[in-house]
């Protein structure tokens, strides 16, 4: 009876210890064991969490800022490339054109018509086969006796820069030059001599739009946007020089430029004007919420003619999204089940310190 008397005595005693335990009612050294190796354990593992992030977050940022490196050189190579190779093209052509007897028996005489003809089916293969656009004859006072691609217009003075080149020094010149419509050309203009006689000018140009389509067959870029400074375009002649060219023509797009080719997809229409860039929440999610350059790849290359000056630039975009995602998920999910773990371990640590706290009470 005695031994009853004390077996229900311990039992409830433990019943009480227990209560109180998860009541708190516990002494406090007692209870501070659990809190303080809880807490920890907690704030070790925050810190290791935030660790983790940190180091995830550099590691995408060091390997955005390479691919984007790589991806801007891989782009200017392959313009200064496309663009050296027309070049030689419009060098290459000249010299043929100007040992044409044809040509310069009837520029000679002065038959534009008769000129205008023979050049016409040579322009189309030239056309065809090196994407020329521009085709002149130019008197020995720069003065246009013919252009092939608009015959109507004729008889003004030409002062561009390479033309004038051409005549002090006496050799082929070439580079980019803007046009009265606002075109970006690349030009090349020989002397023309019958004998030791200078007879005219001879000159071929190709627009650096047909130029930067390369990398419409190309996976390095996904679309472009050529772009002019208003300063050297007139408002009326570049809107005539668009319909001309079949292209949509908005003045008011953006304050210091005019855009002369967009190829952009879709996604990124909002490059395309500077009203949608200030509005559409697609731009505040590119430039504050995700790194540059770590979903999209867009590089500015500006453009600059003969003379040095700064007439526009070639913004290149690439969207990365779809190569990236795969790779940015394992890691997420490789995240999430690091968190997962630890809340795991946090349980079983809290029911370990539990026991271990109701056996220190029980020895008390």
């Amino acid at each position: 009876m005695f031994k009853a008397d004390m077996k229900e005595k311990h039992r409830s005693m433990r019943k009480k210890r227990e209560s109180d335990v998860m009541a708190g009612a516990l002494p406090r050294g007692v209870y501070a064991i659990k809190k303080d190796i809880f807490c920890y354990i907690l704030a070790g593992m925050v810190l290791l969490g935030l660790v983790y992030l940190f180091s995830v977050f550099w590691m995408y940022r060091q390997q955005d800022a390479a691919r984007y490196e790589e991806w801007r050189e891989t782009v200017d190579e392959i313009y200064l490339n496309r663009l050296s190779e027309a070049e030689k093209n419009l060098r290459s052509l000249l010299l043929v054109l100007r040992e044409n007897p044809v040509l310069q028996q009837q520029f000679t005489a002065g038959d534009r018509k008769m000129l205008l003809e023979t050049s016409r089916s040579l322009e189309q293969s030239l056309r065809e086969e090196y994407h020329i656009t521009h085709f002149y004859f130019h008197t020995p006072d720069r003065i246009n006796f013919l252009r092939v691609h608009q015959p109507k217009r004729y008889g003004d003075r030409i002062d561009r820069l390479t033309i004038r080149q051409s005549a002090e020094t006496g050799k082929i010149t070439s580079g980019l030059e803007i046009g009265p419509l606002g075109t970006l050309t690349l030009r090349a203009v020989i002397p023309w001599y019958a004998g030791e006689q200078l007879i005219g000018y001879l000159e071929l140009g190709r627009e650096l739009a047909s130029i930067a389509s390369v990398f419409h067959q190309s996976d390095t870029v996904d679309g472009y946007l050529l772009t002019v400074n208003k300063q050297f375009v007139e408002h009326r002649g570049w809107i005539l020089g668009m319909a001309m060219l079949n292209r949509p023509a908005d003045w008011s797009a953006f304050s210091d430029r005019v855009i002369m080719v967009n190829t952009l997809p879709e996604r990124f229409a909002y490059l395309g004007s500077e009203q949608k860039e200030q509005h559409r929440l697609q731009t505040f999610l590119h430039r504050f919420v995700f790194p540059k350059n770590m979903f999209y790849l867009i590089h500015d290359r500006p453009l600059v003619d003969v003379a040095g000056r700064h007439l526009g630039s070639l913004i290149f975009v690439h969207d990365e999204l779809k190569e990236l995602l795969l790779a940015r998920r394992m890691n997420n999910f490789f995240l999430l089940t690091l968190l997962g773990l630890a809340v795991l371990l946090l349980i079983v640590y809290y029911h370990v310190l539990r026991r271990a706290e109701l056996q220190l009470v029980e020895s008390r």
